[in-house]
């Protein structure tokens, strides 16, 4: 027996439930409408948020390409264009990168977030009565309904791109892979804009946390094994913050060490990130390649570490109230600042770049010829001004072109990725000096 409706649902809900004692009689009854109406069935979870009841599903890679539809609004495009249009512009940039993603890891392990969808044609549910929040069901899908894409354009226009690229025997295989769907049924386009609004409702992950988890690009992979390999770094990195309190008992924050790296890569402190992840991932896709910069990296921070007496005892603090010397040190020590590591990194890189064959010697001066305390006469007019640590283009490399003069190095040409440029990895806040 059916009881239709046994569900409420709000008035600008399309959807209407059928509900049937076993799940067999429930896709008994769904196949038998999609064949009188030449629609077709689709397996669904069905779970209430708030006041609305949605559906959850998965569908091939295949399917998705061919009845999913995005209607993206024109860049330029005035209000009343963006009011009568589902999509925003299509970015073509994060197609790329996504594109990209799924280039370099669909033969291994990837994953797409689910994509939300939206049919605004009346629709038909056959689920089970049984008791509890979640029940299984099936979505009957009309066969002129319009599958609009909510949330995942991208995604979706990401993945019929990278089919070109495939051999047929790749393509295939891709095309069976899943995507997870969420459905909603509305029928106002005002509702479908609020649903893509609070899709994006969450809140971003800090750089410091992505460079954590994110270990496919060879840069992230760079940052982390630095961290581990340096006695200076491991068990004092704080990879959860945007910014390092000045109480925080860790050394710096992992975006800053990622900062570090950019400069030794690089030689630009301030590249973007992504611009960042591409170099990084052209120059050590190669293992060789990228364990012989590792281990030059180490070897520099790890020189530094052991040559200069207060980098040499903090990475000795044992975890616990010792590490509460952290925060003194560095009130009164430059060296234990991202503006610091910074200029050390471009020195390394500079070093590294030229094949000084003594570099270790440069290193050393590094550590030993400069004062790094912060109220140190070599500060004063660049980084530390009227009592502050600032940062400015003029002021870093005016304190950059200091050091490389006190461990006799010469100042060389300016190439145009790094003119004026300060390292976004340094405070962006001045910092009292104590």
């Amino acid at each position: 027996m059916t009881t239709e409706e046994q569900i409420e649902t709000p008035p600008t809900s399309n959807v209407r439930f059928k509900s049937f004692g076993s799940l067999e009689s429930a896709a008994s009854q769904a196949q038998a409408e999609a064949a009188n109406t030449s629609g077709y069935t689709l397996p669904v979870t069905v779970f209430r948020q708030g006041r609305r009841f949605q559906l959850a599903t998965a569908i091939p890679v295949s399917m998705c390409i061919q009845f999913l539809r995005s209607d993206p609004v024109d860049k330029k495009a005035g209000l009343e264009a963006v009011r009568s249009f589902t999509n925003r512009p299509v970015d073509t940039s994060h197609v790329r990168e996504t594109r990209r993603y799924l280039a370099d890891n669909f033969h291994d392990k990837y994953i797409l977030p689910p994509l939300t969808i939206n049919i605004r044609e009346t629709v038909n549910v056959y689920c089970t009565d049984f008791a509890g929040p979640v029940k299984p069901g099936y979505l009957v899908i009309p066969f002129s309904a319009r599958l609009s894409i909510t949330d995942g354009q991208h995604r979706r226009l990401a993945m019929e791109e990278v089919l070109q690229d495939m051999s047929a025997e790749d393509a295939e295989a891709f095309q069976q892979d899943g995507v997870a769907i969420m459905v909603t049924c509305e029928t106002e386009t005002e509702q479908v804009h609020q649903d893509f609004a609070d899709c994006s409702k969450t809140k971003p992950l800090p750089k410091s946390l992505i460079a954590v988890y994110d270990k496919r690009n060879p840069a992230n992979a760079l940052v982390m094994k630095l961290i581990d390999s340096c006695p200076l770094f491991r068990g004092k990195i704080d990879s959860t913050s945007n910014t390092l309190s000045k109480r925080s008992n860790a050394v710096f924050l992992t975006n800053q060490v990622r900062t570090l790296a950019k400069e030794l890569l690089i030689g630009n402190g301030a590249m973007s990130d992504v611009e960042f992840d591409k170099r990084a991932n052209d120059m050590l896709a190669d293992h060789t390649v990228f364990e012989r910069q590792l281990g030059n990296f180490t070897a520099f921070v790890n020189t530094l570490t052991e040559e200069h007496p207060v980098l040499k005892q903090v990475s000795e603090l044992p975890q616990g109230p010792e590490r509460q010397k952290i925060p003194q040190l560095r009130e009164e020590w430059l060296i234990l600042t991202g503006n610091a590591w910074a200029i050390m990194g471009r020195i390394g890189h500079e070093l590294f770049r030229d094949s000084v064959p003594n570099w270790v010697e440069y290193a050393k001066r590094l550590a030993k010829s400069v004062d790094w305390r912060r109220d140190a006469d070599i500060w004063k007019g660049n980084l530390v001004q009227d009592g502050v640590v600032v940062r400015t283009n003029k002021a870093w490399n005016a304190a950059t072109a200091k050091v490389r003069e006190a461990v006799g190095l010469k100042t060389p040409e300016p190439m145009p990725e790094l003119i004026a440029t300060a390292p976004s990895g340094v405070p962006a806040v001045a910092e009292a000096v104590a």
